[in-house]
Parts: structure tokens; sequence; C-alpha cells
């Protein structure tokens, strides 16, 4: 839940930076620079082109499968949890209400990737 208490303290005219920032696990050890990286999240960023409106198509986050190191678009992060609960209503619906499933957060963004894939970027 970080997206929602750094969006309170940093200045607006700043979020365009933060539709890439770098999210990271506390166990998460980074042994070498993370230029190469920051450039491989720009370039899936701009690879997808842009909106209707002529705005960058930031998705809501990259990554490789892994929810402990990924590129998250904190300024619109928050899209994620209505796009979870259409999954997830949907999945109840089929399964016939059972809600004996044992989730993670990994799980959560793979369901939501699977149903809205044009949301998120594959991590080089």
């Amino acid at each position: 839940f970080s997206y929602e208490v750094i969006l309170k303290y940093i200045p607006r005219s700043e979020w365009e930076d933060l539709k890439t920032a770098v999210y990271m696990d506390t166990d998460v050890v980074v042994i070498s620079g993370l230029n190469s990286l920051l450039s491989s999240l720009t370039n899936v960023v701009y690879a997808r082109g842009r909106n209707e409106k002529g705005e960058v198509n930031y998705p809501l986050w990259i990554w490789g499968k892994n929810s402990g190191f990924m590129g998250m678009n904190i300024v619109d992060f928050h899209e994620f949890w209505g796009l979870l609960r259409n999954v997830l209503m949907n999945e109840a619906e089929v399964l016939g209400g059972s809600k004996d499933k044992v989730r993670s957060d990994q799980s959560f963004l793979g369901l939501v990737q699977e149903q809205y894939s044009e949301k998120v970027g594959d991590m080089p």
C-alpha cells in the first residue's frame, strides 16, 4: 500500500516519474546499478504507444511474474483493486461461490493480468 502514502508527499508536478517506479520486497538484494533496469522499464512503456487521448500508455505494473521485484505505476495502481474485484467476482460465479482457494499477492497480480493483459507490461 505504499502507493497510497507516497503520493501524499510528492508534488503532483513530479508524479510522472512515479509511473515507472521500481518496487522491491525487503528481502531483495541489489548487487549492481539499476540504470539498465530503469531503461528497460522505460522501453516497455514507450513500446506500448499512446492511448486515445495521446497520452503515454503506462501499464499498472511491469513484471516477470514475480511480485517481489517489479516496475510499478504508483500514480494509477489504485485501479488494480477494482480490476481484482471484477476478476474475483467472476471467479466466484464460475466456482459457485466457493471461497476455499488461498491466494497471495503474486496470484492476485497474475489473475488480473490474465483478464486485463493490456494493463500489464512484461519485464524484458
